[in-house]
């Protein structure tokens, strides 16, 4: 009597990209807190896509976490995690994001979910064995807080990224596992915390001479934050005394006589249109309007509503990209309209440039640019940074995920306050 052979199930092998040297240093690190300050471009976001891969494929029936500022930017990991995993072996959610990966006979193995630290409340629930707090320095504590309860029960494991952002409680959190050789107290008291800083100069990829230009091109407080991951006693992003210049009020209505200058940011994919209206005289914006998915041709006839509505204010926009268009379209039926060309680095440089100038001339006795004290609009300025492109080049950027609208068409219209306004005049003629 023949016996039926009984097959094995097919194992197969999760092949992932090599790290460099600088990041195995603290994705295999063992450590159950592991917290690390990284310059821009470390590759912090492919090391930590790397260990929570192997977390959820080695460990049966866990639950891992990829937590975020947004969703926007919890999309990057998402996106990148689902290019290491082996076809057939995951199911995912694009609208819940999450992988669930599967074990040969079908059954769920383990899940990455992806999550944003907008609302701390979303943040706890279940037990969870390994998470990621990505750009730690722009979450709240309270979200910071909600993950640690999830790691509570199961003894999880963490890791905290992000560049430097001052001295807020991601320096707390780096500081408990920095240097325990030389601080006994620390090693003793948080002997399961270990924290890295690995500056920009870790990545073997990105070559020296795009080091120097961002040493070349920076303020030095910046090249200290975002290159050398240092921890400031102030974050030292691209605008400075933001909260001293957030104290616009708005106008639902233009005041009589007032001149005013209208800068437009386009949306682009999944940005926002933003329209805002500043004063010429005083630099105050004054009034703003913000939306998305809206038809063109509605777009563009609200804004050329409402500069008529705003004493007949000049228009400035970006020309360049999904601006071209509008710009032919305002331009054929409004007198007042001018494009800026950011065609190019050196063209966006120049133009933030200009607006980051107001805000460092700003002072209690006179106010070189005031802005509104609303939160998203202020939000944006607080993280507008700098950044190094794909070729090394250093540039002006909203973080990954982020929104630059506001910045963009408060730059726009600031620039526009600068130039000189056209003004119509008449003389008689002897003999007419």
């Amino acid at each position: 009597m023949e016996t039926a052979s009984v097959t094995e199930p097919k194992k197969i092998r999760l092949a992932l990209p090599p790290l460099h040297a600088g990041q195995k240093q603290f994705v295999l690190d063992q450590h159950r807190f592991v917290t690390a300050a990284c310059g821009s471009k470390t590759g912090k976001t492919f090391g930590m896509s790397i260990w929570l891969t192997l977390r959820a494929w080695n460990m049966y029936q866990s639950v891992n976490w990829w937590c975020a500022p947004s969703y926007r930017q919890a999309k990057i990991a998402f996106s990148l995690i689902g290019s290491f995993l082996p076809p057939g072996r995951y199911r995912q959610s694009r609208t819940d994001l999450i992988y669930e990966l599967l074990r040969s006979n079908g059954s769920v193995h383990s899940r990455i979910e992806f999550r944003s630290a907008d609302h701390p409340e979303g943040l706890r629930g279940e037990g969870v064995n390994s998470a990621v707090v990505d750009e730690a320095g722009y979450w709240k504590r309270d979200s910071f807080i909600s993950v640690m309860t999830t790691l509570t029960r199961t003894r999880g494991w963490l890791r905290v990224i992000s560049t430097p952002k001052g001295k807020n409680w991601f320096w707390e959190e780096w500081l408990k596992g920095w240097d325990h050789e030389n601080n006994p107290e620390l090693a003793d008291k948080y002997p399961e915390h270990v924290s890295y800083r690995l500056p920009t100069h870790t990545n073997p990829f990105i070559p020296p001479d795009a080091i120097a230009e961002f040493e070349k091109n920076m303020p030095a407080d910046a090249y200290r934050q975002e290159i050398l991951a240092e921890f400031l006693d102030d974050s030292a992003g691209v605008f400075k005394n933001i909260r001293k210049c957030a104290k616009a009020v708005l106008l639902p209505n233009p005041e009589f006589g007032r001149l005013y200058v209208l800068g437009i940011d386009w949306a682009k994919k999944e940005d926002y249109t933003v329209l805002t209206v500043m004063d010429r005289e005083t630099r105050k914006v004054v009034y703003f309007e913000r939306y998305k998915d809206v038809d063109w041709n509605l777009n563009i006839d609200r804004a050329f509503k409402l500069a008529k509505r705003w004493n007949d204010a000049t228009i400035w926009m970006d020309s360049t990209g999904v601006g071209d268009v509008p710009f032919d379209q305002l331009r054929s039926v409004y007198a007042h309209v001018n494009g800026y060309v950011i065609g190019n680095n050196a063209a966006k440089v120049a133009l933030i440039q200009k607006l980051q100038l107001a805000f460092e001339r700003s002072t209690d006795e006179k106010q070189e640019i005031t802005i509104p004290n609303d939160p998203t609009f202020r939000r944006e300025f607080e993280m507008y940074g700098y950044e190094m492109s794909a070729t090394g080049k250093f540039q002006f950027s909203a973080p990954e995920g982020y929104h630059d609208d506001f910045v963009i068409s408060t730059a726009l219209a600031y620039w526009g306050c600068a130039e000189q306004p056209f003004v119509y005049k008449a003389r008689s003629i002897r003999g007419i």
